[in-house]
């Protein structure tokens, strides 16, 4: 069985306020006391407002009455200091366990790190197939994403709505931004109208274009990500994370557009264009399964284990993000002379999701996960944009 991690403590998020509303009501009570201890000028004070004549036994009366009330609001200051005592030693208290929670946590997680969490995918495991693909259809956390469990949010909208704002406004800009682009790729090799600054800005206009669909994505994580439920926040994560490879590929992919920057602006052949275009389309498709179910596993939404059907994805998605990236190496760079470095780079790229692969079979589920989730993802895109820029210097 693979160890998935403890969710966070709970803890009282409300405790300053409370302690602050405790010294308020302490100090209230503390100048009613003082009040209090005048009683026969209270008892002569409140006959005269309810012009009552005054007598030696009525004011008598009201300064029983008064002392009374303040041994009644000593009890109660007493009370509410022993209530901030304990407030404030639960504070402490809790900032201490949070404290060595987090500690704990990062120790397991970095001893969990080198070690196997589980058993290897060996034979044993194959001859439970049919009984934990039947658990997976039956039990299976896919069946959370069905329209029956949906619900309409309330105020979580408003922690998505900037995002959601900013691909409406982009998307009404995009015929400008389209045609600003046209101007900077004609005024490309002309002495009089071209300048050092037309390639950046029109690499930024690029990623204007490609932003609507990730922000549009991210704003729906950041709605799930403000739902109570765990399991609408580890889905909303995962749609973050899905929204910055989409943005990442969709911007590369902008770029290498017939007739664009690649073409326009670095002179690239226009076959080798169309081929790197359609390499990184199919690599951005083979990161959808990869980050999505790497994710909900390594926040233990799900346990590989016995779901053999998002296991089978993740080893596909890798398997194929391998291959892909190999036959763009393979494909485009030469075996010799002065790229050689640039083959031997793009092949170690190629090789990394193999070994996360291998490690996941041997049981090294976290470990993997742990790389995927962190930073592994991000070294892909940026090394393959790195040699996307650099493939072809004919």
């Amino acid at each position: 069985m693979s160890w998935r991690p403890a969710r966070d403590c709970k803890t009282r998020q409300d405790l300053k306020d409370e302690i602050a509303d405790l010294r308020l009501r302490q100090f209230d009570l503390a100048r009613q006391r003082d009040d209090l201890r005048q009683g026969e000028r209270l008892a002569r004070q409140r006959l005269n407002d309810a012009d009552v004549d005054i007598t030696p036994a009525l004011v008598e009366s009201l300064q029983r009455l008064y002392q009374s009330r303040r041994e009644l609001v000593d009890q109660l200051e007493q009370t509410y200091g022993n209530l901030l005592s304990s407030a404030i030693e639960l504070q402490l208290n809790q900032e201490q366990m949070l404290a060595n929670s987090r500690e704990l946590r990062a120790t397991i997680d970095e001893q969990r790190f080198w070690v196997a969490n589980r058993r290897p995918l060996d034979l044993a495991w194959l001859g439970q197939l049919p009984s934990l693909f039947m658990l997976e259809w039956q039990e299976g956390e896919w069946r959370l994403i069905l329209p029956r469990n949906w619900r309409l949010p309330a105020q979580e909208v408003l922690w998505g709505l900037p995002l959601l704002l900013a691909a409406g406004l982009l998307l009404g800009v995009r015929r400008r931004i389209k045609a600003r682009l046209i101007v900077l790729h004609d005024q490309i090799g002309r002495l009089h109208s071209d300048s050092q600054a037309h390639t950046p800005v029109a690499i930024a206009l690029n990623l204007l274009l490609a932003l609507p669909g990730p922000l549009v994505l991210a704003g729906i994580g950041a709605v799930l990500v403000a739902e109570a439920q765990a399991s609408a926040a580890g889905l909303g994560k995962t749609l973050w994370h899905l929204a910055l490879a989409w943005a990442v590929v969709a911007w590369s992919r902008r770029l290498l557009v017939a007739d664009g920057v690649a073409t326009r602006h670095f002179h690239w052949p226009a076959a080798y264009v169309r081929r790197l275009r359609g390499l990184l389309k199919w690599f951005g498709l083979a990161l959808v399964p990869v980050l999505s179910i790497a994710i909900l596993a390594r926040d233990g939404e799900i346990s590989l284990e016995t779901r053999p059907l998002a296991l089978g994805l993740l080893l596909g998605g890798l398997l194929a993000m391998s291959l892909i990236q190999a036959r763009l190496i393979l494909a485009h760079t030469p075996f010799f002379g002065i790229k050689l470095f640039r083959l031997l780079l793009g092949l170690i790229f190629a090789s990394a999701p193999l070994i996360l692969l291998g490690l996941i079979v041997s049981g090294y589920e976290y470990t993997a996960l742990r790389l995927i989730g962190h930073f592994v993802i991000t070294l892909y895109l940026l090394g393959l944009w790195i040699l996307v820029e650099a493939a072809v210097v004919r």
